[in-house]
């Protein structure tokens, strides 16, 4: 009789497997007591989604700074992810708008102290001041542009009118300089900004002054907590001026960030390092990939640089600036 059962059993999980569309076949044992064992199919790793490509860009303008007058820094920034066929999948647009005065004796008379906020970050405070209405419609015109660039081939973006030059220029770029680094179509983009006007300096009767945007940005991706991908740039843009602080350079072209000047930036010609800055930004971005905000925060550090050997022997600068840009996304990320 049990033989009987048993042939009956094979033949019923033969039947089951044939009709359906994917072969799953369950092994079944008997033992002497009749009792049946079913071995359950096997663990499937939850789906991502697919492959997407993460781009960064800071698109700076110094073009409306006046001799003896004041240096204008307009910087704005996008990151992006774009999949294979140039569709871009998600998009975050922030800058930072700041103006330095300084006078025909080449003194710098403005602050160059204070902590620069990004436009997100000062959200409605942002229009305080002499063009209000101008600045009040910053955020709300890059989230507009965000919802209409979003699923729109990159290729198409030269093709919009009414939003800002340099909101689209930076969007453009971003989807050129993007490249796999790990991030996947369902992950969370984030963008974090980090600037500063700490390396400006008045003229004197033997040096130049200038006044100096030090802006740093981090492409961020997250699946759930960890990072997904990383992109790291950085600009330091100037416009210099003389003791008649009269401007000394063209402040009408761009300002390219660091990842654009790239070996001219010259850090092995001129400072000996074995690796560029934007290889040692890649070089760090590849390392934190795979771990969470609050690892990256607790790399040790010495004087800013970092302790552990994997990572000092390719990333030598101070990697303090990176960390507090992984940072600042995984506290936007929480507080979303």
């Amino acid at each position: 009789m049990k033989q009987l059962l048993l042939s009956l059993a094979l033949c019923l999980c033969l039947l089951l497997t044939g009709c359906a569309g994917d072969t799953v076949i369950y092994q079944v044992e008997c033992d002497h007591d009749d009792q049946t064992q079913v071995t359950p199919p096997p663990v499937v790793e939850p789906d991502h989604g697919r492959s997407v490509k993460t781009g960064l860009a800071i698109v700076t303008d110094r073009s409306a700074s006046e001799n003896a007058a004041r240096a204008v820094f307009t910087a704005t920034v996008a990151a992006v992810t774009v999949d294979d066929d140039g569709r871009i999948c998600d998009a975050v647009l922030d800058g930072v708008y700041t103006t330095v005065t300084f006078d025909e004796t080449g003194a710098i008379t403005g602050d160059i102290t204070s902590a620069l906020l990004s436009r997100r970050e000062l959200a409605e405070d942002y229009g305080m001041g002499p063009v209000t209405q101008r600045q009040d419609e910053w955020q709300e015109t890059a989230e507009e542009l965000i919802e209409r660039v979003e699923d729109t081939a990159a290729a198409e973006l030269g093709l919009l009118t009414g939003y800002p030059v340099e909101m689209v220029a930076a969007l453009e770029k971003a989807a050129a300089n993007a490249r796999h680094l790990g991030a996947s179509e369902e992950d969370e983009l984030r963008l974090a900004l980090n600037a500063d006007l700490s390396g400006s300096a008045s003229a004197t009767d033997s040096e130049a002054g200038r006044v100096r945007l030090a802006c740093d940005a981090a492409a961020v991706t997250f699946r759930d907590e960890t990072i997904s991908a990383c992109v790291i740039d950085s600009v330091q843009a100037d416009v210099p001026f003389d003791a008649m602080g009269t401007i000394t350079t063209d402040v009408t072209g761009p300002a390219p960030t660091k990842t654009e000047l790239g070996d001219d930036y010259g850090m092995k010609a001129y400072g000996g390092a074995k690796y560029e800055w934007y290889q040692q930004a890649e070089n760090f971005a590849r390392y934190v990939t795979g771990k969470t905000a609050a690892q990256v925060l607790a790399i040790p550090v010495a004087d800013g640089k970092a302790t552990q050997a994997d990572l000092y022997t390719s990333v030598t600068i101070s990697i303090t600036p990176f960390q507090e840009l992984i940072a600042r996304a995984g506290q936007e990320r929480s507080d979303t």
